[in-house]
């Protein structure tokens, strides 16, 4: 499902806890390493970035103007100065702003002076491929066994790399900042745990919080970061299906209040959107067809957006445009509404389906979803 995530700020700003833009300079030295020219890749105020210099007498040096708590890429080029995508080095971009690295015998193989935020980072990396390097170990076992026992496998090898692979995130990267609560890189680390998690897990995420410094839990990122994940705690309980849904009050483009409370008795559509959202617009059309069709048979939409305050003439302009002839209301908090908390929600477009005594029967509707299941609902 595609939506405008409420969080995709948040954890970049979790990851960037440190995050300043920065000057930075790499000079790298080559021994017996054939390379014409290097390449960086990298995050800076105008997006990601891609530079390029050349080799001269085995030595390079790169100045260019990144986002520091990020990694970066750097690739060793070709005689045609094309870069070679497996002779390639990740470095971090701490508060140094002057890194010298020495190449010896392989690109990759690399040590750092002036940079101590990358010792901790190269010995990241070394723990995660150390834990890759077990999984790999038992695929090939694996394949081995495929190719002389005539497509079988061990099943106990089968449990045991689902088991390291589900485990990755947490025994890498959620030990890392376990057993380094003080490194150089907790915020690069913390951002990786969090990302790699995909669909946040509190158990896992508020002990490792917790052994963040004072520093970090006081930041904004970290702030929202718990009030996302506390959304999904409520999204997963409280407005759950057959729970019933919570009651709320705001105003609609009149100033006039309704609450959902008065639609007792009909099925209603909670749909929860945005004039700036682009999914939410696009599936406006599949609501008012399913209004057209549906609202005599005692079916009811409530419109609430998510607008910012100041916005309340795209909100009515949307509305117009749209053709939403439902009852709309808004508070104009943007992501600061009372019904973000209320309902647990990260993104939009959501939407609930609430039955006649105000029970959560279906959510997150989209398209022929919502058409199949109104029409079990009013059958013909």
């Amino acid at each position: 499902m595609n939506k405008v995530m409420l969080t995709l700020l948040m954890v970049t700003t979790a990851c960037t806890l440190h995050a300043q833009d920065g000057n930075f300079t790499i000079t790298g030295h080559l021994e017996n390493v054939k390379a014409t020219s290097v390449q960086v890749s990298y995050w800076g105020s105008k997006g990601y970035k891609t530079d390029i210099v050349d080799v001269t007498g085995n030595t390079y040096k790169l100045s260019f103007a990144a986002t520091s708590g990020w990694d970066v890429i750097l690739r060793a080029g070709n005689l045609n100065g094309m870069p070679d995508a497996h002779n390639l080095l990740a470095i971090y971009l701490g508060g140094t702003e002057n890194v010298a690295i020495r190449h010896k015998n392989t690109f990759a193989n690399a040590t750092f002076s002036g940079s101590p935020e990358n010792l901790e980072y190269q010995k990241l990396l070394a723990i995660n491929t150390a834990y890759n390097a077990k999984i790999n170990a038992l695929r090939k076992k694996q394949q081995e066994l495929d190719m002389l026992g005539n497509g079988k496998t061990d099943p106990a090898v089968d449990e045991e790399i689902t088991t390291l692979t589900k485990n990755w995130n947490d025994a890498v990267y959620g030990d890392y900042i376990r057993n380094n609560p003080s490194s150089r890189i907790l915020g690069y680390a913390f951002n990786s745990y969090v990302q790699n998690m995909g669909k946040l897990d509190g158990a896992k995420l508020n002990p490792v919080i917790a052994l963040l410094p004072d520093s970090f839990k006081v930041m904004p990122g970290v702030k929202d970061l718990q009030a996302r994940i506390k959304n999904a705690e409520t999204f997963e309980t409280a407005v759950a299906v057959d729970k019933i849904a919570p009651d709320f009050t705001l105003k609609d483009p009149n100033d006039n209040p309704i609450s959902l409370s008065s639609f007792r008795g009909k099925y209603v559509l909670i749909d929860f959107w945005a004039s700036w959202c682009g999914p939410c617009r696009a599936e406006n059309p599949t609501l008012v067809k399913a209004y057209e069709k549906y609202h005599g048979k005692n079916f009811e939409i409530l419109g609430v957006s998510l607008d910012a305050e100041g916005a309340k003439e795209k909100w009515m302009k949307a509305i117009k445009d749209d053709g939403l002839t439902w009852p709309q209301i808004s508070d104009l908090k943007y992501w600061k509404s009372e019904v973000v908390k209320l309902y647990g929600i990260q993104g939009i477009p959501l939407n609930f389906l609430i039955d006649p005594q105000g029970r959560i029967i279906a959510r997150s509707l989209r398209g022929a979803a919502l058409e199949q299941k109104l029409s079990e609902i009013f059958p013909n």
